[in-house]
């Protein structure tokens, strides 16, 4: 079975027009206006880097490799580009003519980060310091902090006027779809901005009126599938029959879920399979019923599609009948997978070292309802 990722994580690499500070006023001819007003522009199309669907080690230094990042754009995600986006910012420094900040008020436990800040800073310590200071402004226990303003982005409406000169913590509401939840990374901007070393003829003047990006992650959002099998007629004397289904989901021209269920019946009725939560929502599902016992036939339709719906369950039904044959017969669904076996050779050609292991899966006989196992659909 192959899944898609619940969603993907982004961090570092922030727009240097925003995050430019400078310790002394040496690149510039003049220093900070610090009473003039400033205004940011948000833009889906500024570019970001988006980590890897792999889970890094503890101890990585992401983004330092070039190789393990993705620059993208957050106006791929298509649904974005009409969506309202409620962005919240809050004033965690002010910054006097030389480009030093001093925290205000709630933020003076990040003093000592915001003092050691410079044309040097790198773009995982400015991830750092942003989730501290969301952590202050929107604790996980207790009241959060009321923003300094509060904007909804719109493409039509994009720019944020008046600001005060300073740093800023810029956080974004989730934004859910019909099929997916998109969380957006929080950062820090700071008013004024500086271009300079971005791109060669870039000069080093302050830049009041700067602009800077959303950073979303995209999150599937998954709903539930029902395959309702009915037995209108059973033959006792050949023992149990067995009924087994192949379930295959494509989104975006891709596989995102394969696997094999059974339901096996003891008499006539209609008996219950659930795969929960597993199959990403807009994805078109296709059952097929690959074996329709050895002496049943199947009277519906053996193939049944339907697209996934968010939080809801949809459902296909199945109907056999028993067909005068005299042949017994049962099944067995079994999950394959691989375990490390702990040494450091080559991998088997499959892009990773271990060994197959496999196990015999609970059928629908075995759980009330004839509800599958849930490492059944796996």
């Amino acid at each position: 079975m192959k899944t898609k990722s619940r969603w993907t994580a982004l961090a570092a690499a922030f727009v240097l027009l925003a995050l430019t500070a400078r310790t002394d006023v040496a690149y510039g001819a003049v220093g900070i206006e610090t009473e003039k007003k400033c205004s940011i522009t948000f833009d889906l199309s500024v570019t970001y880097e988006k980590k890897p669907d792999t889970d890094l080690p503890a101890d990585s230094t992401f983004p330092e490799d070039p190789g393990l990042t993705e620059t993208v754009s957050a106006d791929r995600y298509e649904e974005l580009k009409n969506a309202s986006i409620e962005v919240e910012l809050f004033r965690i420094a002010s910054v006097d003519i030389s480009g030093k900040y001093q925290a205000i008020s709630t933020f003076e436990p990040l003093q000592s980060r915001l003092g050691s800040i410079n044309s040097q800073t790198s773009a995982q310590e400015w991830e750092e310091t942003a989730l501290a200071a969301r952590e202050i402004a929107m604790p996980a226990e207790g009241t959060p902090l009321t923003p300094d303003n509060r904007f909804v982005f719109t493409q039509a409406d994009r720019t944020l006027s008046g600001l005060q000169t300073g740093l800023y913590l810029v956080t974004a509401q989730d934004v859910v779809t019909s099929e997916y939840i998109y969380h957006f990374t929080p950062y820090l901007v700071s008013l004024p901005g500086n271009a300079y070393g971005q791109e060669e003829g870039n000069d080093d003047a302050w830049l009041y009126d700067v602009t800077v990006g959303l950073k979303p992650g995209q999150e599937d959002r998954y709903g539930d599938l029902e395959i309702q099998k009915t037995l209108r007629s059973f033959n006792a004397t050949l023992g149990g029959a067995s009924f087994v289904f192949q379930v295959e989901a494509q989104k975006g021209g891709e596989s995102v879920y394969s696997n094999v269920v059974s339901a096996v019946f003891d008499n006539a009725g209609t008996k219950t399979i659930r795969i929960e939560k597993k199959i990403p929502a807009g994805a078109l599902v296709t059952v097929t019923e690959i074996h329709s016992g050895a002496s049943y036939e199947v009277v519906s339709d053996p193939v049944q599609t339907q697209t996934i719906i968010a939080d809801e369950t949809v459902s296909v039904s199945f109907v056999n009948d028993y067909d005068e044959r005299l042949n017994g017969g049962t099944s067995v669904v079994n999950h394959f997978y691989r375990e490390d076996d702990g040494s450091d050779g080559p991998d088997d050609g499959t892009g990773s070292e271990g060994v197959w292991n496999w196990t015999q899966q609970v059928d629908s006989t075995r759980q009330a309802g004839g509800q599958v196992n849930e490492q059944q659909s796996e």
